[in-house]
């Protein structure tokens, strides 16, 4: 059982720089159906990185501890589940990769601003000159 979900949602659980959409992972794949009614729209509704700390993180947290207790209730529930982590592990790992594609996106945005700015300024300097 060294890399089963209950092993992997243990690691999520104790990795003080855990990262929001593995622990979204584990819940979208574990959670029950009543928790995924109540919980699963507002968790999946996120725009940019959940930063620890931040209220949906905590409910997050909270909520994975739960599934977490269940695991180590009736863990031949969670046997099944281990064949489909895989898939979903795919899934994170994209995600993360098109998170970091869409910051660099972000910061070439920010320099082109800042470039297209310093031009104004310039424009603006060389306006006010007359020529002769």
């Amino acid at each position: 059982m060294e890399n089963s979900i209950i092993q992997k949602t243990d690691n999520w659980l104790r990795d003080p720089k855990r990262l929001y959409v593995v622990g979204l992972a584990i819940f979208n794949l574990c959670a029950s159906v009543p928790m995924k009614k109540g919980y699963g729209a507002y968790l999946n509704d996120f725009d940019e990185e959940v930063k620890p700390f931040d209220a949906r993180f905590n409910l997050l947290i909270n909520k994975v501890s739960a599934i977490h207790q269940n695991m180590k209730v009736a863990p031949q529930k969670y046997l099944e589940i281990d064949s489909q982590e895989s898939i979903v592990s795919k899934q994170v790992r994209a995600i993360v990769s098109i998170k970091a594609e869409q910051d660099k996106v972000y910061q070439d945005i920010a320099a082109i601003n800042g470039k297209v700015e310093k031009v104004a300024v310039l424009n603006t300097a060389l306006s006010g000159r007359r020529y002769r």
